[in-house]
């Protein structure tokens, strides 16, 4: 399986971590590959129609989050104490069937977002850019040109 190990928050600080996802694009097999080994913490695999269900209102949309990927890796506090600046280096959380998509959320108790990642977007290539300023400095000439 695959470790999380997470390390969000800087020192010292007021944030603390009630509940956290890792986006992946595989299907869980069971209830049990998507756990936790910190006591007082569980771990379940979210469907962007759970999670919409979910979140959707409060912390925002799957696809904000998670672009395209198809599932989320949620973990939440149920009975411990919440990952704070002290404590982050210490939790370990585990799936067991496939790696992470990488996308990340941690929410804190309100479920507001504290952290994510975000997914790189496509530069347009040079070339592209270079004909299209071409294009629009001939159009400028001919225009010139008439006058």
């Amino acid at each position: 399986g695959l470790e999380y190990s997470l390390d969000i928050i800087p020192e010292p600080s007021e944030i603390a971590v009630f509940s956290f996802a890792v986006s992946t694009n595989t299907r869980a097999r069971s209830e049990f590959d998507v756990f936790s080994e910190q006591l007082g913490w569980s771990g379940e695999q979210l469907s962007p129609t759970l999670w919409n269900t979910m979140f959707g209102t409060t912390a925002g949309s799957f696809s904000s989050f998670f672009a395209d990927d198809l599932y989320a890796n949620y973990y939440k506090m149920v009975s411990a104490a919440p990952i704070d600046f002290s404590n982050d280096e210490q939790f370990l959380f585990f799936h067991s069937y496939a790696p992470a998509a990488s996308q990340f959320v941690a929410l804190n108790a309100n479920n507001g977002v504290i952290s994510q990642s975000l997914r790189t977007t496509n530069v347009p290539e040079p070339a592209p850019l270079a004909l299209l300023g071409l294009g629009l400095m001939g159009l400028g000439l001919m225009k010139k040109r008439r006058k």
